[in-house]
C-alpha cells in the first residue's frame, strides 16, 4: 500500500516509462489498429453510402472505440491490466451495438428510448441478444464482455478479490497479508497479447461490417491472423510456463482455440 497519493502517482508514471520501452513492439502492433480506427472515422464521415446518406450515427462509436482502446493501452502500460478491461467495455459495446443497428435501424431507436421500450431493449442489447449478424465473430466478442469482463473485472466476486490479495503465515502466531497494485509483468504481457488480439478482431469486424454501407470498404483485409502470427510462439512460451494463461488468452483475447495447442 502507498501512505501518499503522490507515492502511487510517481509508482504509476515510472511504471509507464519502464513497459512502454520493454513493450515497444507491442505498442507498435497497437498503432495498426488505432490508425484503422482513424481511417474508419475518417471515412465514414467523409463519405456518403449506397444510398447517398451519411451514417453519422457511427461516429460516436467509433470515436468511442478508440478513445477507449488508447486509454486501455495506456492502463496496461501502466501495469493496472485489471482497469485496462473495465476501460476498454465501451469500445466493445460501441461495436456490438453497431452490428444490432446494421441488422436493423429500428433498433437504433430502441436504443435510444429505452425508457419507453424496456422489454424491448432488454431482448435487444442484454447477454446473447447483443449478437448480430452483421459483425462478424459477435457471439466471440459478445461472451468476451458479459462472460469475462462483466464477471471477472467489473464486480467485487471472489476472482477479482482474490487476484492481488495473498497471504503467508510463517508464525502460528501472526500472518503476513500481500497485497498488489499491479500485475506480475508475465500476467501483464499476457493481458497486452489478448488486448492487441481482440482489438483487431473488432475493427476489424466493424470494418467488414461497414462495407455493406461502402463497398469501397470491401477490400478491408482480416488483419487479426497477423497479430496471431506475429505472436502466437510467445503466448505458447508463456502459457507452458503457466498453464493458466491459456485461459486469459482464450476468454479476454478472442484466441482461436486451435492456435494454443501445445504440441509434445
Amino acid at each position: 500500500m502507498f501512505d501518499k497519493l503522490d507515492s502511487y502517482g510517481e509508482f504509476l508514471k515510472q511504471k509507464r516509462g519502464l513497459l512502454s520501452d520493454h513493450f515497444a513492439a507491442q505498442v507498435n502492433t497497437y498503432r495498426e489498429t488505432d490508425r484503422l480506427l482513424a481511417g474508419l472515422f475518417r471515412f465514414v464521415g467523409e463519405t456518403r453510402d449506397i444510398h447517398g446518406n451519411t451514417q453519422m450515427s457511427f461516429l460516436p462509436f467509433l470515436f468511442l472505440m478508440q478513445r477507449q482502446a488508447r486509454n486501455a493501452l495506456d492502463s496496461l502500460l501502466a501495469s493496472l491490466g485489471y482497469q485496462a478491461w473495465v476501460i476498454l467495455r465501451p469500445a466493445i459495446e460501441s461495436a456490438l451495438i453497431m452490428g444490432k443497428w446494421m441488422d436493423d435501424p429500428h433498433n437504433a431507436e430502441v436504443w435510444k428510448d429505452r425508457d419507453n421500450h424496456g422489454k424491448e431493449y432488454m431482448k435487444l442489447y442484454w447477454g446473447k441478444g447483443l449478437i448480430s449478424n452483421a459483425l462478424s465473430h459477435s457471439g466471440t466478442i459478445q461472451k468476451v464482455l458479459s462472460r469475462i469482463i462483466n464477471d471477472d473485472f467489473v464486480h467485487t466476486n471472489y476472482e477479482y478479490f482474490r487476484r492481488h490479495c495473498g497471504a503467508v503465515q510463517d508464525d502460528p502466531n501472526s500472518v503476513l497479508l500481500l497485497f498488489r497494485s499491479n500485475d506480475a509483468i508475465t500476467t501483464l504481457e499476457v493481458h497486452l497479447i489478448s488486448f492487441l488480439h481482440l482489438t483487431r478482431v473488432v475493427a476489424c469486424g466493424v470494418g467488414q461490417m461497414l462495407s455493406a454501407l461502402f463497398p469501397q470498404l470491401a477490400e478491408l483485409d482480416d488483419s487479426s491472423g497477423a497479430v496471431r502470427y506475429e505472436y502466437r510462439s510467445r503466448l505458447l512460451e508463456l502459457i507452458k510456463a503457466e498453464p493458466e494463461n491459456r485461459d486469459i488468452a482464450l476468454t479476454l483475447g478472442a484466441w482461436p482455440n486451435k492456435d494454443l495447442q501445445i504440441t509434445k
